[in-house]
């Protein structure tokens, strides 16, 4: 394990700081709009997710728990069978965040079709994708590893790109709903 965080972690840390502070200003415009509920606990659960990540990324949590992960397989002697276990667990996410995915879909195009609750839900849906990343990065199964950290680094792409539409559709949010308050009532 390295001695700290890298500068990439660091600058990783940096974007979320600018994510999580999306969010809690969407919050705080979807709460003094008086908007839905679960618009209000959705961007504060997306800031919450966020500043985690930021603790994780910082604190390197993330390779603390893997490394764990690995001594206490070795302690098992079942370091050597961590192939199936981890293929197992990745055919679990994959099923589950595939179901989710299609369930979330579904939620998408029969629900409302207002421009801010569509913005919740691409915010949810970066969530999600961000939060599935984190977990395959956990589970680190060899072929899934080559895939995220060789040479398209998918593994960065994944992580800016699921922030970058979480930012972009809080920022999109908080100033729909502004610019909605300041429109001239006829």
């Amino acid at each position: 394990m390295s001695e700290g965080p890298t500068a990439l972690s660091l600058a990783a840390a940096g974007l979320y700081a600018f994510v999580a502070f999306a969010c809690v200003l969407a919050a705080h415009t979807a709460r003094s709009a008086r908007q839905p509920r679960w618009h209000l606990r959705t961007w504060s659960l997306l800031a919450v997710l966020f500043v985690a990540m930021i603790a994780m990324r910082v604190t390197m949590v993330e390779e603390i728990m893997r490394d764990a992960a690995r001594a206490a397989l070795r302690a098992e002697s079942a370091y050597q069978s961590r192939r199936e276990l981890q293929t197992v667990m990745l055919a679990v996410v994959a099923v589950c965040g595939g179901a989710l995915g299609l369930w979330l879909a579904y939620r998408a195009f029969t629900g409302s079709r207002r421009r801010r609750d569509v913005a919740v839900k691409v915010a949810i849906a970066g969530g999600l994708a961000f939060g599935a990343l984190m977990l395959l990065r956990l589970i680190s199964l060899h072929v899934v590893d080559r895939a995220l950290y060789g040479p398209l680094k998918l593994n960065w792409v994944g992580d800016i790109g699921a922030s970058l539409i979480v930012l972009g559709a809080a920022a999109y949010y908080a100033w729909r709903l502004r610019s909605l308050r300041r429109a001239p009532r006829r």
